[in-house]
């Protein structure tokens, strides 16, 4: 056994650390000067660096904000946003029934592998109708039944980044990965220039969650009988569109609105709920020129203490196919970056160079700098390297395993000299010990003779009285587990009975850039806002009275807000309320008791819509953060 054991580790100190697994590379996009390469996950690899080649130049990595959706045992969310603004036949409107079997297509194939993922919607029929939202769930049935019961839009154009932005909060505290896709032609119909404020709203929440955006945009520029002021605020809402999938490290898709509509839009859906199911994104950032008529060829390795531990075994190699294009300057860092170790900079390349200085093997002289060769066989390379992927790299040579072969030998050596000596320590410690056990035994045998009968006899008798406390003991459990039983029952049922009598009718949460967090329930009954205890809602904060502000809800579902005269005031949607002055609250509404505390009133438990009065209920009336 012991030798088994010297082999064993003989064996492994050889063969060093273990290779991680090869993957596959299964997607590249470029967007801008990005290049995104969604493939497998490779165990193993957590502290290795990322060498990625196109066209046989290096690429400078950059570390993905978001995997969409690195999985590695992570589940992921996805909020879907819905404009169907419009009626049935103007606008997004005339698309509804095709959005909505996209969607539940799109749910069918993500949830479909049981992976755990989960899907939130929020819809929009147009600005004067209540969007509507369905929490975050893993229930396909559940999603068909929410799609089913959206009523046809009947209204204006939706306010598709209000919307967003309000759906942004239904992932919060859900999982670690999520995603947002927004389906919509764009167009706010409050700012046909394509400028809204919301939408930098939307953009700084995502951000700030590390959410990507991805973004499907209806081109409604074939519609016949459009004007051209129609379709020019179509390619506004597209190049809106765009910058939000682009500035949240979203994609961006555009489907034509003909009558393919639902076909292309449930396929591009389907291609997305397939590319959330991979496992990685990386993506790096090219510089100087390339493309042309043949494409990049795309290829990636990493490496680990100077050795590749995986390399992409897509065959044929991935080729992206883009026309040169010249994505700017190449500085220090993005030449060296593709070839270096984990803080991107090169073992021996990258440095001054001219004939007087020749670079390393492998690397040529390129604008006074080394850089590895680009080569197309084995033909461009020193006799001494190889071409792997169009980059000329050193082969592997027998000395280079040498330091490990030594180590490994002595290390065998110690081992056998180690072992050897332990044996002999104990063969003898054994003799003496079994000579030393040999005479305790004889003596303990006569004196275990003449107490085996009496032991035997308190044996007996002892086991009789544990086995009475026992039986006692589980009798008592059984007893103490039954009552317990009992008032847990009665406690549930009394709760359940509390709850239907006074249910939650809505919540009082901090908005995004509240400086104070807070959530409270709010069911029927009357609420002090105020900086301290007996406040029933207490807020700190130096600029908030110790009476602040008092909040009523009555059991019909109405809200009403009243500034008790406070020292700051109380704001209502950027507005100044009266003092003792009561003014009904909806759904959606901002109330601000200072600069540093910002509050939304959002719906309870009673309902999956997001219900509320759809006017003002004063000249004062300010603006919800969905209107604006």
């Amino acid at each position: 056994m012991n030798r088994i054991l010297c082999l064993v580790t003989a064996v492994a100190l050889v063969a060093g650390p273990a290779l991680a697994a090869d993957f596959t590379i299964r997607k590249v996009t470029l967007q801008g000067s990005e290049l995104h390469l969604y493939h497998d996950h490779v165990e193993g690899a957590a502290s290795a660096s990322v060498h990625i080649t196109v066209g046989g130049k290096p690429c400078a990595p950059v570390p993905a904000k978001s995997l969409i959706p690195g999985r590695g045992g992570d589940k992921l969310a996805v909020l879907l946003v819905l404009d169907r603004g419009g009626t049935p036949t103007t606008g997004m409107g005339q698309y509804s029934v095709a959005v909505k079997g996209a969607v539940g297509r799109f749910t069918a194939e993500l949830l479909g592998r049981k992976t755990g993922d989960k899907v939130a919607i929020v819809d929009s029929a147009g600005r004067g109708e209540t969007p509507r939202q369905l929490k975050p769930t893993d229930n396909h049935t559940e999603i068909q039944a929410f799609l089913d019961a959206l009523p046809a839009p009947a209204g204006s154009g939706a306010d598709v980044y209000g919307t967003t932005n309000l759906g942004l909060a239904l992932l919060d505290g859900d999982t670690r990965l999520r995603a947002v896709i927004v389906i919509s032609d764009g167009v706010d119909p409050a700012d046909p220039k394509g400028e809204s404020p919301s939408q930098q709203t939307v953009i700084d929440e995502a951000k700030a969650r590390g959410i990507p955006v991805t973004t499907v945009t209806v081109d409604r520029a074939g519609e016949l009988g459009r004007a051209k002021d129609a379709q020019l605020r179509g390619q506004q809402g597209r190049a809106s569109m765009l910058k939000l999938a682009n500035q949240t490290n979203g994609a961006f898709r555009l489907v034509a609105a003909d009558n393919l509509l639902e076909s292309t839009l449930r396929a591009t859906l389907k291609e997305l709920a397939g590319l959330y199911a991979q496992v990685e994104r990386t993506t790096c950032s090219l510089c100087g020129t390339l493309g042309g008529a043949d494409g990049m060829l795309v290829d990636m390795a990493l490496r680990k203490n100077a050795l590749e531990i995986a390399h992409s075994k897509s065959e044929p190699v991935v080729q992206l196919k883009v026309s040169s294009t010249d994505f700017g300057a190449c500085g220090a860092g993005a030449s060296a970056a593709g070839v270096g170790d984990a803080k991107g900079q090169p073992a021996g390349s990258g440095a001054v160079c001219d004939p007087t200085r020749p670079c390393p093997l492998c690397e040529s002289c390129t604008s006074g700098s080394c850089t590895a060769k680009v080569c197309k066989g084995e033909a461009d390379c020193d006799a001494a390297c190889t071409c792997d992927a169009g980059t000329c790299r050193k082969r592997k040579q027998l000395r280079d395993y040498a330091p490990w072969a030594l180590a490994a030998m002595a290390s065998l050596g110690l081992l056998f000299v180690g072992l050897a000596r332990r044996r002999k320590n104990q063969q003898q410690q054994a003799a003496a010990s079994a000579e030393a056990q040999r005479q305790e035994a004889e003596r303990l045998a006569a004196q275990a003779s003449s107490q085996a009968a009496m032991q035997a006899q308190l044996d007996d008798e002892r086991r009789r009285r544990e086995g009475l406390e026992a039986q006692a003991s589980q009798q008592a459990a059984a007893q103490a587990a039954a009552v317990e039983a009992l008032r847990a029952e009665q406690d549930r049922k009394l709760q359940d009975a509390a709850a239907r009598a006074n249910p939650v009718l809505f919540r009082l949460v901090s908005a995004a850039n509240s400086e104070v967090p807070l959530r409270h329930d709010l069911r029927a009954g009357t609420y002090l806002i105020g900086a301290q205890p007996p406040a029933d809602i207490v807020v700190s904060g130096g600029s908030v009275s110790s009476r602040h502000a008092q909040l009523t809800v009555d059991r019909s579902g109405r809200a009403t807000l009243v500034d008790l005269g406070s020292s700051n005031g109380t704001w209502l949607n950027r507005a100044p309320l009266p003092a003792n002055s009561p003014t009904e609250l909806r759904v959606g509404d901002e109330i601000a008791i200072s600069k540093r505390v910002l509050l939304n009133l959002v719906g309870g438990d009673t309902a999956n819509t997001l219900a509320g009065d759809a006017g003002p209920s004063g000249p004062s009336r300010g603006r919800t953060q969905l209107e604006e």
